[in-house]
């Protein structure tokens, strides 16, 4: 069975959308309570993750 192009491009995008849920539910756990996850990962390093990881989703479904 030969996987095509778009096939790649559907499933790169469906996982760059479930990363980018996972950052956002981790920044947005670590907005309401700031004592969470603050040693690893603050709010300021989860945010730009998030953002980033949802702007490739967009371009790449797009795509």
């Amino acid at each position: 069975m030969k996987i095509s192009n778009g096939n790649i491009f559907i499933t790169t995008a469906l996982l760059l959308l479930t990363v980018a849920l996972c950052f956002g539910i981790l920044s947005a756990l670590t907005y309401l309570f700031p004592y969470f996850l603050k040693e690893e990962l603050g709010f300021s390093a989860l945010r730009p993750l998030h953002v980033s990881m949802a702007i490739f989703w967009i371009i790449l479904g797009a795509t």
